[in-house]
Parts: C-alpha cells; sequence; structure tokens
C-alpha cells in the first residue's frame, strides 16, 4: 500500500482537510503507512515566525478516509502550549521585565 503515489494521495487527503478545517499555518508532515495496522498517519504542524511546531497528527484508514484529525481549537492548544515554553532572549532591564510578569534569566 505504501507507495510514492499513495503518499501523495495520503498527504493531498490531509492538505485538503487542513485548508479547510485548519487554516493556512498548517502543513502536513510525510505521511507513514502501519501495514499492521492499514492506516497511514500524517503529523500536523504550525508554521510560525519562530518556526515549525507539531499541531496533532491526522489518520487515515487504508481507503483514504479520515479516522482521526485534530480540530481548530485542539491544534492551536497544541502549538500555543509549545510556543509558551520556548525561551525567548529580549533585551530590557531587569526590573522592567519582572514587572511585566517575566521570569528573568541572565546570561553572562
Amino acid at each position: 500500500m505504501a507507495t510514492k503515489r499513495n503518499d501523495k494521495k495520503a498527504l493531498a487527503t490531509v492538505m485538503d482537510y487542513l485548508a479547510v478545517y485548519i487554516g493556512e499555518k498548517a502543513v502536513a508532515g510525510t505521511p507513514h503507512f502501519d501495514a499492521a495496522r492499514q492506516t497511514w498517519s500524517i503529523p500536523v504542524l504550525c508554521v510560525t515566525p519562530r518556526g515549525f511546531f507539531f499541531g496533532g497528527k491526522v489518520e487515515l484508514d487504508a481507503h483514504f478516509e479520515i479516522m482521526q484529525a485534530p480540530s481548530k481549537s485542539e491544534f492551536t492548544r497544541v502549538v500555543e502550549a509549545q510556543l509558551k515554553r520556548l525561551p525567548s532572549v529580549v533585551y530590557a532591564g531587569e526590573a522592567e521585565l519582572e514587572a511585566k510578569g517575566f521570569e528573568v534569566v541572565k546570561i553572562g
């Protein structure tokens, strides 16, 4: 079942879903076919100014029908949780950052 043609069909199915239900910031990753389960698993990534982040996965059956896919709110929640944990470099006074609720870590 896992051929380049089928990879493209699985990818196209997921990209269509993402375009309609998630939005233009979502992109499909590399499809993987599980021969034992007869299912496709395709990771969904979010494009941000800070890079690509995992937002969930879409599972398709052997006939390319969607079995499981993240909703827009699930996708957003997963990506936002990762962005919150991502460190940032900010050049500002320590007191100013603490007043705004940032945890200050000095480098150097």
